[in-house]
């Protein structure tokens, strides 16, 4: 399954927006395997954003199992960095 971020939040910048895509991906997590999580469109993302989306995941799966279940493309080497290092810091929090 593949979620656009661009078709659920249409923007990166703010709490509600990754409130939106963390919304999405919890119930296809719950029902799919794998995911992926397609950035095409989107030039930047916002910690808030992280924060609200990806790293929320973590209330519910390990950084181990979300490594192993969700894919990301589309995403430029600015959002991907943000995206491993906010995770791999409450990971370890």
């Amino acid at each position: 399954m593949v979620i656009t971020v661009r078709n659920v939040s249409r923007y990166a910048d703010t709490n509600a927006q990754g409130d939106m895509l963390f919304r999405a991906m919890l119930d296809a997590l719950r029902v799919r395997e794998s995911i992926t999580v397609d950035f095409a469109g989107v030039q930047n993302a916002t910690s808030s954003f992280v924060n609200s989306s990806f790293v929320r995941l973590l209330d519910h799966y390990s950084f181990s199992v979300i490594q192993r279940r969700l894919r990301i493309i589309g995403v430029n080497r600015q959002i991907a960095n943000m995206i491993r290092s906010r995770m791999q810091f409450e990971a370890a929090a």
